[in-house]
């Protein structure tokens, strides 16, 4: 399998991701049942996305990059911020369907532990839907470890990674 390049977001790109991942995102916050009805997870949805991108593309110490593979062909996205200068949160991680189980999930993975390694940041902290068993089993294998469970965040699991030299 070929390397793994990550190259920022254009304009265009943002703005189909955004309406992309509000929505998803807004379907998993109800069906984990974090919220009654779609309605209410829209809003929460947009104001999450708002909230955490209020400069979109711009918005300082966040990085919205489409992944390549090493035969430039866009396999996925990846969006992560270190405001924290200690560590890095993934946002989003989302290889597209077509390219999943080819080990494109662990190379992304790997490739951000060495580009963070090199600015200086040694943890990795993400977000995933307890219902996303893929996902699990990826940074599980990835070696991430569970945190404690936010009991007002049904679904919600949060994974650390201490990253070494």
């Amino acid at each position: 399998m070929n390397d793994i390049l990550f190259r920022n977001m254009s304009d265009d790109e943002y703005e189909k991701y955004k309406d992309w991942e509000i929505k998803d995102y807004a379907d998993n916050l109800f069906k984990e049942g974090q919220y009654d009805t779609l309605e209410e997870a829209m809003k929460e949805s947009i104001k999450d996305f708002n909230e955490g991108l209020p400069a979109g593309l711009e918005t300082p110490d966040h990085y919205l990059l489409k992944i390549q593979n090493g035969e430039n062909e866009d396999i996925g996205f990846l969006w992560y911020e270190t405001t924290n200068k200690k560590r890095a949160f993934i946002e989003d991680f989302i290889i597209k369907a077509n390219y999943r189980h080819k080990g494109y999930g662990m190379k992304t993975l790997r490739q951000l532990e060495h580009d963070l390694i090199d600015k200086g940041i040694y943890q990795i902290v993400l977000h995933v839907f307890e219902s996303n068993s893929i996902a699990r089993r990826l940074y599980e294998k990835a070696g991430f470890a569970y945190l404690d469970v936010n009991e007002d965040e049904p679904g919600s699991l949060y994974m650390l990674k201490a990253l070494t030299k």
